[in-house]
């Protein structure tokens, strides 16, 4: 089925299944991952960011992308970036670029991040933050 409005559609598949002939029956709700986007979303991000940041006072210009949803990476994004000269300009003056995965914060009161630029020797830099303890921990793998 197809619902369908001006600017948008929304592709529904509904599936039924009894597991059992005593099963009264569940309502289970998922998303198929869409594909990945490509460098124009990450690319669009940091034309957005890199200059404010990088114009902004401080030790160290953190950039951080947030993932809020469970479907992708921003690291695969961030891969996909080209090597050209827009992208080293808009990352010149940044020193770090960290995922913020908000994703399962709603369920979990967790935010992880990641250290995506520079890299890392062993490219994983992780740290989680528990919202409701303010417990912090840090890993690198």
């Amino acid at each position: 089925m197809v619902i369908r409005a001006r600017d948008w559609t929304l592709e529904l598949q509904i599936d039924k299944l009894r597991i059992n002939p005593d099963d009264t029956g569940r309502f289970f709700t998922a998303r198929v991952y869409p594909g990945d986007p490509g460098p124009e979303l990450m690319r669009r991000a940091l034309r957005r960011k890199a200059e404010k940041l990088s114009a902004s006072s401080g030790d160290i210009k953190v950039l951080l992308l947030e993932k809020d949803s469970i479907a992708g990476t921003i690291e695969r994004q961030f891969e996909q970036l080209p090597d050209d000269h827009e992208v080293r300009s808009l990352l010149a003056g940044i020193d770090q670029v960290w995922s913020v995965n908000t994703a399962a914060l709603e369920s979990e009161n967790v935010i992880f991040t990641n250290q995506i630029q520079p890299p890392t020797k062993d490219n994983c830099n992780c740290c989680s933050l528990n919202v409701q303890t303010g417990k912090f921990w840090r890993v690198a793998r």
